[in-house]
């Protein structure tokens, strides 16, 4: 009787459907949770029996230590489904102290469609996991594009979730909705999802859907709003084509009694339903294992924790430090609130003055806890990776990194701190293409654009390193004076030189009075070789010491001292020693004194030479290479 079960049968008034999940009535469909349609199942195996909690427990949950109360909830969620009533019940009677009785006698009818009776009543009011879903629009959908010959959907912005509820304090469960979504289409192998980053980017522009399209290089979007009705919050979300401009599809779910967990996890499922019907090549889901939460007050504490995350602010990071705080407080297990707070610790380095190795430390608690809970949280991967890198160990790094993009193929940040670290170590080609992925992916993002430029600055590509730095400071990218200094500097544009460099030396606090001296060296006013000692006063470790200025100024055994100064794990800035301006400096015989104590030989001999020493005539240092290891 099992195997006749699952294909399909009829419960009074509604068709069954366990393969799929759902239960359906007049042209609608109502999706259940599959713990939930497993317990239906079960009971109409046994109709008019008395079937024990135990029993239940056994055959729907089997070797799971679970609570009673999963089985109750469950009873509710189909009640709720069938509109039952538990006082005057028609399909599920409570047989006190013993189990539960199915009422209705199910039917078999030889349908493989789940398709339900014309005389069944209307209307579904009630919701599986708290969740009312009206999909009746998806059918119509599918329907639709079985005969349209338009493209299928290979690239995807999430626009950032309208709250419309009226009260502003609920925009973290619009922006929560939002990037679950960016989240699910991220983990497709054959989609391309722009960056959270860029997407909110374009909130409230007022662009058209072909203009968000050619911005952010995606051939559709999906757009969402939270609406407060009759005591429920309503979401709505829609596929739209940008290239025509048209809806590939609508759908609408219901949050009851607040249950956040549960409605992001059916808004996945919804959306690579949605996105399937429109053509997408999408796999089903996966479970996220240790981003279960035992409570929904932790995850409400998380998705408020998120949203301050993404602010960058000293009072924003604050508020974001304290609800991601107490939400590992009440729940020490939950990754996604461990992986927030590992990320939030390594920006406060720069937004709330903490110290450099006490970051470092409270990001790797954090981190570490997260991976104990999901080894496979990206977010924690993609944070460890950097971690590792700073502490030396660059295998390690980027096995993490690849993890995390296997994982998560649209994950902008771990495609462009790779990117970063491979410049680091020298694979200037590979680089850009790592950092050329996380700009496709996130081409409004500012930290993308300035690391771009970098990029650009390397090789060299003058025009288009000024067009991407102009780019990134459009974003507010907080360190694009710096490429742009180098442009003018390169350009022969020493007044314009002198004021990028004022302005980036304001971001990294340096005194004005350093930027005049380098400004009057660069004019030939003041002697260069008492430069170093001029600027002694003013180095702090932010700035690298000014080892790229003296670069630049042709003094070179003071960049390399002030490269030797430089704590390597301590930031990036120690990679611009690859830049053009410091090949003299790569010549002089501490160079490879530096490169041993990164470890980067260790690299080479394992990966290959770094870019330098593989095109044309090999540098100096090169012979760092050949040589075996250890000696």
């Amino acid at each position: 009787m099992e195997h006749d079960l699952r294909r399909g049968f009829r419960l009074g008034d509604w068709y069954v459907c366990p393969e799929r999940n759902c239960i359906a009535a007049e042209g609608n469909e109502l999706h259940l949770e599959g713990k939930v349609m497993a317990v239906l199942v079960y009971l109409s195996g046994r109709p008019g029996e008395v079937v024990s909690k135990g029993e239940l427990l056994d055959r729907v949950w089997p070797n799971q230590d679970v609570a009673d109360g999963v089985l109750t909830r469950a009873v509710y969620e189909l009640r709720r489904a069938l509109q039952d009533d538990a006082g005057k019940p028609r399909y599920i009677a409570n047989v006190p102290r013993r189990g539960y009785r199915l009422l209705e006698q199910p039917r078999f009818e030889s349908s493989s469609n789940c398709q339900p009776s014309r005389k069944v009543r209307r209307g579904l009011k009630a919701a599986s996991a708290g969740l009312m879903v009206a999909l009746a629009a998806m059918l119509l959908l599918q329907l639709l594009l079985g005969n349209s010959n338009s493209p299928g959907v290979r690239s995807v912005a999430v626009l950032p979730f309208v709250n419309m509820t009226g009260d502003a304090d609920k925009n973290y469960i619009s922006d929560g909705l939002t990037e679950e979504v960016i989240h699910v289409i991220a983990q497709q192998p054959a989609l391309s999802v722009a960056a959270r980053t860029s997407s909110f980017a374009l909130r409230e522009r007022g662009l058209t859907a072909e203009e968000i399209g050619q911005q952010l290089g995606v051939d559709s979007i999906i757009e969402g709003s939270v609406r407060q009705e009759r005591g429920l919050q309503r979401v709505t979300v829609q596929l739209i084509d940008t290239r025509s401009g048209s809806h590939k599809g609508s759908v609408t779910l219901d949050i009851v009694g607040g249950n956040l967990f549960s409605a992001q996890s059916r808004l996945s499922e919804i959306v690579v339903g949605m996105l399937r019907a429109a053509g997408a090549d999408v796999r089903p889901l996966q479970s996220d294992g240790g981003s279960t939460v035992s409570d929904i007050e932790v995850y409400e504490l998380y998705l408020r924790g998120r949203a301050a995350l993404q602010t960058r602010s000293g009072e924003s990071l604050r508020a974001a430090r304290e609800f991601l705080l107490e939400a590992v407080r009440l729940d020490d297990s939950f990754a996604p609130a461990h992986a927030s707070l590992a990320q939030l610790h390594l920006v406060s380095r720069a937004y709330l003055g903490i110290g450099i190795d006490e970051t470092r430390d409270l990001a790797l608690t954090s981190v570490r806890k997260a991976l104990a809970s999901d080894p496979e949280n990206v977010e924690a991967l993609v944070v460890s990776a950097a971690l590792t890198a700073d502490a030396g160990d660059y295998e390690e790094a980027m096995r993490q990194f690849d993890r995390a993009i296997a994982l998560q193929p649209s994950h902008a940040v771990a495609h462009l701190w790779r990117g970063e670290i491979l410049h680091l170590l020298g694979y200037l080609e590979a680089a850009m293409q790592s950092i050329d992925a996380a700009l496709k992916l996130d081409p409004l993002a500012g930290s993308t654009n300035t690391v771009m430029a970098k990029a650009l600055a390397f090789l060299p590509d003058e025009q288009r390193m000024l067009i991407t730095a102009r780019r990134a400071e459009e974003f507010n990218a907080r360190l694009a004076p710096k490429f742009l200094a180098l442009h003018h500097f390169r350009a022969g544009n020493l007044e314009e030189f002198a004021r990028e460099l004022g302005r980036y030396h304001q971001v990294l606090r340096i005194r004005p009075e350093a930027t005049d001296l380098l400004s009057r060296a660069a004019r030939g006013e003041i002697d260069p070789q008492s430069l170093a000692s001029r600027l002694e006063p003013f180095s702090v470790r932010r700035n690298n010491y000014f080892a790229t200025e003296f670069a630049m100024l042709g003094l070179y055994p003071e960049a390399l001292d002030a490269l030797h100064r430089w704590p390597s794990h301590e930031g990036s800035f120690i990679d611009d020693m690859w830049l053009p301006e410091f090949r003299e400096v790569r010549a002089l015989p501490g160079f490879q004194q530096l490169l041993r104590r990164m470890g980067l030989d260790d690299y080479w001999h394992a990966h290959g030479p770094p870019d330098a020493c593989n095109h044309g005539a090999p540098e100096t240092f090169c012979e760092i290479v050949t040589v075996a290891p250890g000696t």
